[in-house]
C-alpha cells in the first residue's frame, strides 16, 4: 500500500530473519532481537540484547551482517575514537579549526560565505545538527527531534539550511533557520519517498537530492524551489546514484553510479541529464564536489587518495588533466555521501580527522559465527 510504519527508535539497520526475528543494531554497536509478526507488522514484546561491542562507522553504519544461511559476520572494536575539524591545505597538511572542539562527527558543510559550519554531533546514541562559528566561535544546536539528523545543506542566504532528519520515524527532507530560531518545516511534504541527502543550486531555484536508502534503490533527482516543481529524474536505475554534486553555474551535475561494476563519478548535464553522460573517474572514484571557480573537480578514488581534476569552460562539458593532491590516512570520506566540503578560496578542504584510536587495528577484531540462528533462538527461549 505505500504505508510506512516504524518499527524501532534509535536504530541504524535492521534485519529480518528466517526465524521470524527482527535483529536491528543501535549506534553504539549493541546488537538486540524481538520476535516479529509479519502479519501485523509489529515487534512482539521486548527485545533482548544479543551481542555488544560491534564496530559502527561514524555511529550510523554497523559492520554486521547475516546471510540466508544462518552464518553472522561482524567487525568488533574495544574502543572507540572521536573527531577533529580540520582545515586541509592543498599539501594535506590538517590543522584543527579549534583544538578544543572533538566529537563523534559524521556530516558537515560550510556556509557560503566559509565562516559557519554546519555538522552533524552523535552524543548518547542520538545524532543532532550543531552550527559552529569558524574558528573558535560559539556552537548552536539546531534539533532536538529524532535520533538521526545529518546531512545539511545550505542555502545560497547562507540563513536557512536542509538536512535528513527521521523525526517522524523515517528519513525526510527539512528547512530550518541556521540560527535556531524557529520551527523545521518538511520539504517536498506530499513525497512519500524516504530523502537521504540533498543540495541546493547557488541562485537557490533548484533543490537536488537523493531518495532511497538501500541498495538498488538510491535515485538521485531534482526539482524547481518555486514554480513548476514536477520532479525531474537525474540517474538511478538498474544501479544505486548518489552523492549529487551541482556545479556553481548550475549546468553541470556529478554523482556516483557503480553501474560499471565500481563506485565512479559520473557528470550530467543539467537539468537534461538524458542527453548526455560523461565518466571523470578512472579505476574508481567517490565523494565528487566542485570548484567555486567551476574549473575544478574533486573526488576521492579507490586509494583513498583525494584527486583534482581540470575541467574547461565552454559549451560543452571537457576535463583536463587528473592529478592526486594528497591520501587521506586518518581523514573521514563517508559512504553514500561527500564528507568533506571545499573551502570559498578553492586553496583547501574541511574535513574530519580521526584520533589515533581509529588509525591503529589492534583494537579490532573479526567475528565469524556459523548457526547463528540456533543462538537467536535460544536467546529468545531465555527471555
Amino acid at each position: 500500500t505505500g504505508e510506512w510504519t516504524p518499527l524501532v527508535e534509535n536504530a541504524t539497520r535492521g534485519w529480518y530473519l528466517p526465524t521470524g526475528h527482527l535483529v536491528f543494531v543501535r549506534p553504539e554497536g549493541s546488537v538486540f532481537a524481538s520476535e516479529f509478526d509479519l502479519g501485523k507488522l509489529a515487534l512482539v514484546g521486548t527485545p533482548i540484547p544479543l551481542l555488544s561491542g560491534v564496530s559502527v562507522s561514524n555511529s550510523i553504519f554497523p559492520e554486521f551482517d547475516v546471510s540466508a544461511s544462518g552464518t553472522m559476520m561482524s567487525v568488533g572494536s574495544l574502543s572507540q575514537t572521536d573527531f577533529a575539524v580540520v582545515r586541509v591545505d592543498r599539501q594535506g597538511r590538517a590543522v584543527p579549526v579549534d583544538p578544543e572542539w572533538r566529537g563523534f562527527f559524521n556530516s558537515l558543510a560550510l556556509s557560503p560565505d566559509g565562516g559557519r559550519l554546519a555538522v552533524s554531533v552523535t552524543t548518547q546514541g542520538r545524532t543532532d545538527m550543531w552550527v559552529k562559528q569558524l574558528d573558535r566561535g560559539p556552537l548552536t544546536r539546531l534539533t532536538f527531534d529524532g535520533t538521526l539528523n545529518y546531512r545539511p545543506a545550505w542555502q545560497p542566504d547562507g540563513r536557512t539550511l536542509s538536512l535528513t532528519s527521521d523525526r517522524t520515524g523515517f528519513s525526510f527532507l527539512y528547512r530550518l533557520r541556521a540560527d535556531g530560531s524557529g520551527k523545521p518545516d518538511r520539504l517536498m511534504a506530499t513525497d512519500t519517498s524516504q530523502v537521504d541527502e540533498a543540495q541546493w543550486s547557488r541562485d537557490g531555484n533548484w533543490l537536488v537530492y537523493r531518495t532511497g536508502v538501500s541498495d538498488n534503490q538510491r535515485r538521485v533527482s531534482a526539482r524547481r524551489a518555486i514554480g513548476d516543481t514536477t520532479r525531474v529524474e537525474i540517474a538511478g536505475g538498474p544501479s544505486d546514484a548518489y552523492s549529487p554534486a551541482l556545479s556553481p553555474d548550475g549546468r553541470w551535475l556529478a554523482y556516483v553510479s557503480a553501474e560499471s561494476g565500481q563506485e565512479e563519478v559520473y557528470v550530467r548535464p543539467f537539468p537534461n541529464a538524458a542527453d548526455a553522460r560523461w565518466q571523470v573517474s578512472v579505476g574508481g572514484g567517490t565523494g565528487p564536489a566542485w570548484a567555486h571557480s567551476g574549473r575544478e573537480m574533486f573526488y576521492v578514488n579507490r586509494e583513498r587518495k583525494l584527486i583534482a581534476v581540470e575541467v574547461f569552460p565552454g559549451a560543452a562539458f571537457r576535463t583536463g588533466t587528473a592529478h592526486e593532491l594528497f591520501p587521506l590516512g586518518r581523514l573521514f570520506d563517508t559512504p553514500f555521501h561527500r564528507g568533506y566540503d571545499v573551502t570559498p578560496d578553492d586553496r583547501g578542504f574541511i574535513m574530519l580527522e580521526a584520533g589515533e584510536v581509529a588509525s591503529t587495528t589492534r583494537d579490532t577484531y573479526l567475528n565469524v559465527t556459523l548457526n547463528w540462528f540456533d543462538e537467536v533462538r535460544a536467546a529468545m527461549r531465555k527471555k
